[in-house]
């Protein structure tokens, strides 16, 4: 599914099911103008990975869930998020 937005600070957002139909991926793209500081997204002390251009955690809910967290783009500011789930199989 794909979402084209209007006076949103995202241009669009992607979503990505399994075959019994729970989202497994996601993935956003920022407006250039109202790109989002890395740390507005997550905490970069807990972060598996971190330089100028990307920053990924590894995120665990409370029911066992694990995601994946990725936020890229210049200067510490994203232009694109994604997350996705580290136990999906089948992504239609």
């Amino acid at each position: 599914m794909v979402w084209r937005l209007a006076e949103t600070e995202y241009l669009w957002i992607v979503a990505w099911a399994d075959k019994d139909g729970k989202v497994v991926k996601i993935s956003a793209s920022v407006r250039p103008e109202k790109k989002k500081p890395f740390v507005e997204i997550g905490d970069l002390g807990r972060a598996k990975m971190h330089n100028d251009s990307m920053a990924m955690w590894s995120v665990r809910r409370p029911d066992g869930a694990s995601y994946r967290l990725v936020a890229k783009g210049p200067a510490e500011h994203a232009l694109s998020i994604y997350m996705y789930s580290l136990e999906a199989e089948g992504i239609d």
